[in-house]
C-alpha cells in the first residue's frame, strides 16, 4: 500500500534486466536494496505529511507505486525475454518457488522476525509519544531504523520466494489487532500465523478455482483484500491500525 513492493519489483526489474540477476541470492539483494529505497522514501514522505494523517500517507504510497509500476514496466518493454519471465511472477504466485528459495532466505527472515520482537516493547512505550518514552530509557530514532531494517528484509525475502503479493501484510495486521488490540508482542505472533493462512488459502484457491490451470496468489488476495481495505477505511479502523507513530 505505501510502495515499498514497488521500489522492491523496481530494483529487482533492474537487476533482471541490466545484469541478469539469476540466483536467490541475487532476488533477494536487488529486492532488498529496492525495499529499503521505498521504505526511505515513505518515510521522508510521511514526515512531510505527518504520521497523524494515514490516508494523506496512503494516497502518497499509491503515487510512489505507479511511479515505480511505471518504471519497471518502461525498462520491460526494451527486454521482451524478461518481459515475458516477469509478467506472471509480478502477480505473486508460490508455483515457482524452490527449496533453494526458501533456504537462502530463511536466515534473512528468521532474523527479522527476532528483531521485530525485540522491538515489541519500545514500540509499545513509543505509543505514549516520543518525549514519554525517551524518559523510560527509549531512543525513538534508534527503534524507527531497526523497524525500517526489520520491514526492508521482510519485503525482501518474500519478493525473493513469490513476488510482489499485496494485503497479505494489511490483513494479517488488521485480523491479529482484532483477536489481541493492545499488546503489541502478541499482535507481531498472531500477524505471522494470518499471514501464513491467508497465503496458503489464496494457493489453495489458486490451484482449485480454475483446474488444471493455476491463478497467480496476488489475484486472489487483491479480490480480497481490496473490499476490505475500503471497509475498514469507511469504518475508521484504518487510524487505529497504525496507531504506532
Amino acid at each position: 500500500l505505501l510502495g515499498v513492493n514497488a521500489g522492491a519489483v523496481f530494483a529487482l526489474v533492474i537487476g533482471l534486466t541490466w545484469f541478469g540477476v539469476e540466483s536467490a541470492y541475487g532476488y533477494l539483494l536487488w529486492s532488498g536494496m529496492g525495499a529499503l529505497l521505498g521504505n526511505l522514501i515513505v518515510l521522508g514522505l510521511g514526515l512531510m505529511v505527518g504520521r497523524s494523517n494515514p490516508l494523506k500517507l496512503i494516497l502518497v504510497g499509491v503515487a510512489l507505486s505507479a511511479t515505480f509500476g511505471g518504471l519497471s514496466n518502461f525498462l520491460l518493454l526494451s527486454n521482451r525475454v524478461v518481459l515475458e519471465q516477469f509478467r506472471f511472477w509480478n502477480l505473486g504466485s508460490l508455483a515457482a518457488s524452490s527449496l533453494e528459495a526458501v533456504l537462502t532466505v530463511v536466515p534473512f527472515a528468521l532474523a527479522a522476525l527476532l528483531l521485530t520482537l525485540a522491538l515489541c516493547r519500545p514500540l509499545t512505550l513509543m505509543q505514549m509519544g516520543d518525549h514519554q518514552s525517551r524518559a523510560l530509557g527509549i531512543r525513538p530514532t534508534r527503534v524507527r531504523i531497526g523497524v525500517l531494517l526489520a520491514a526492508t528484509l521482510f519485503t525482501a525475502c518474500a519478493i525473493a520466494i513469490a513476488g510482489p503479493i499485496g494485503f497479505v501484510g494489511f490483513l494479517a495486521a488488521y485480523c491479529a489487532r482484532l483477536v489481541e488490540p493492545v499488546r503489541l508482542a502478541i499482535q507481531v505472533r498472531f500477524s505471522a500465523l494470518f499471514g501464513v493462512l491467508f497465503l496458503l488459502g489464496a494457493d489453495v484457491l489458486a490451484r482449485w478455482l480454475i483446474q488444471p490451470y493455476e491463478l497467480p496468489n496476488g489475484v486472489i488476495l487483491a479480490l480480497i483484500g481490496a473490499p476490505v481495505l475500503i471497509l475498514v477505511v469507511r469504518s475508521g479502523g484504518f487510524r487505529s491500525l497504525l496507531a504506532v507513530k
